[in-house]
């Protein structure tokens, strides 16, 4: 890692974009098995205990990928200052943390 939290030989630019595309497959991937598997009888299944459990350590650690993506804007932001773009970044992150919550509600219930 250089300066700043940033490895060495990518840009600030490539390394909040690196996040920013894990974070949006990872959402994606886990909305969506969590949705299929969570709908109908099996959220009222009562031995589907183990299975909530690694739901919702799935759904934090999306909230912990939504933390580093913004600490990656952050950084971002020092160098560069803030733009609207930058801006953008942190309504998706805003964004992707309702729908995360919407998804553990869902699964709680």
């Amino acid at each position: 890692m250089g300066t700043g939290g940033l490895p060495q030989g990518m840009s600030y630019a490539a390394f909040l974009h690196q996040g920013t595309g894990t974070l949006i497959t990872s959402i994606v991937l886990a909305v969506s098995i969590i949705l299929f598997y969570f709908r109908g009888a099996l959220n009222y299944f009562e031995k589907n205990k183990s299975l909530r459990i690694l739901a919702f350590v799935w759904v934090l650690q999306n909230i912990f990928m939504v933390i580093s993506t913004a600490y990656r804007n952050h950084i971002y932001i020092e160098e560069y200052f803030l733009t609207y773009k930058r801006i953008g970044v942190y309504v998706y992150l805003f964004l992707c943390v309702i729908g995360l919550v919407t998804t553990f509600i869902k699964i709680k219930i």
